[in-house]
């Protein structure tokens, strides 16, 4: 069995976190930062640990992994809604609703909400296989991905697979990353704070709209996305040997991230209510939504975990 290799743990739990970050009320250029790199950086670490296996593996594997959480957070997501809906309008209110948001062509309906990322993901994973299984040459892979990425960026398909095929760039380079031993290497503290500042500063002055989950996903930003994500490895790597209690607290959001992709918003959808009655202002308002996903979802991730595994991708 390989040994868990921590820093991945706590590059997924800064990611997560920003994620959270990224679907509160935080707007403008904080917002544009974080949506430049934080959903391929969730790509880009699947991808590190691809491992080829026959197709029955592959399907068992994906099955537990994604589409059986996906379906649990679909079920409490939409519950969530059902009930609010029963309390604000009545039950046939509610049910009206419910059919509406049901629809599989809309990509903000309420089946994918957050958690679209565990369809995407999925049929990353399938391209991905295809390609890997199928093309021998290294070479001819790497051609094959690049022209995907360039061909998907310009495409408008349904249920995430104009996305998959674009952001399998990602995967692919996580995949390399890992296999060249890249993940071992070090660089200096220097070049990590170079490389946010000129992210920063690109960001300030151009502003670029940024969309992952609609294939809005500018080519340059792929220049510049890699280089972050290594810096935030690298960070990773760094604090993974020197754990204290906020190195802990990354590992386990990390190790959590999945349960806080899919729980945030059904309870958000409760927490919301809540503050705009205490007029919260803007900073506070962010605090409580983060606080409260983490000070309930985490506890729960345990629980889960512990009984219920199976629902959060786990093995029993």
């Amino acid at each position: 069995m390989r040994q868990r290799l921590v820093q991945f743990d706590i590059l997924k739990g800064i990611g997560i976190l920003l994620v959270l970050l990224g679907h509160t009320d935080v707007v403008g250029i904080p917002k544009t930062f974080i949506y430049g790199f934080h959903m391929p950086l969730f790509f880009f670490c699947s991808g590190c640990f691809y491992r080829q296996k026959g197709w029955g593996g592959f399907l068992k594997d994906n099955v537990r992994s994604l589409l059986i959480p996906y379906l649990f957070f679909v079920l409490v997501l939409n519950s969530t809604y059902f009930m609010l809906d029963v309390k604000a309008g009545g039950i046939d209110k509610a049910i009206t609703l419910l059919g509406e948001n049901l629809n599989v062509q809309n990509e903000n309906s309420h089946l994918y909400s957050t958690i679209w990322f565990l369809i995407c993901l999925f049929e990353i994973r399938l391209i991905y296989e295809i390609v890997n299984r199928y093309v021998y040459s290294e070479r001819l892979k790497n051609i094959i991905i690049l022209g995907g990425y360039l061909i998907g960026n310009q495409l408008d398909m349904t249920m995430f697979v104009d996305t998959a095929i674009s952001m399998s760039l990602f995967y692919h380079l996580g995949r390399s990353f890992y296999f060249s031993g890249l993940y071992t290497k070090r660089i200096h503290w220097s070049a990590v704070v170079s490389i946010f500042l000129s992210y920063t500063a690109f960001i300030i002055i151009f502003i670029p709209k940024v969309e992952t989950k609609d294939n809005i996903y500018p080519i340059y930003l792929v220049l510049l996305s890699m280089p972050i994500i290594y810096a935030l490895y690298q960070i990773s790597l760094y604090l993974a040997e020197h754990m204290n209690t906020l190195v802990h607290f990354f590992e386990n959001c990390g190790k959590s991230s999945l349960t806080l992709l899919g729980m945030h918003r059904p309870l958000w959808l409760i927490v919301y209510p809540i503050c705009l009655n205490l007029n919260l202002s803007t900073i506070p308002f962010i605090g409580v939504q983060m606080v409260s996903a983490l000070l309930i979802t985490l506890p729960l991730h345990q629980f889960l975990r512990k009984n219920f595994p199976v629902l959060i991708g786990l093995k029993k």
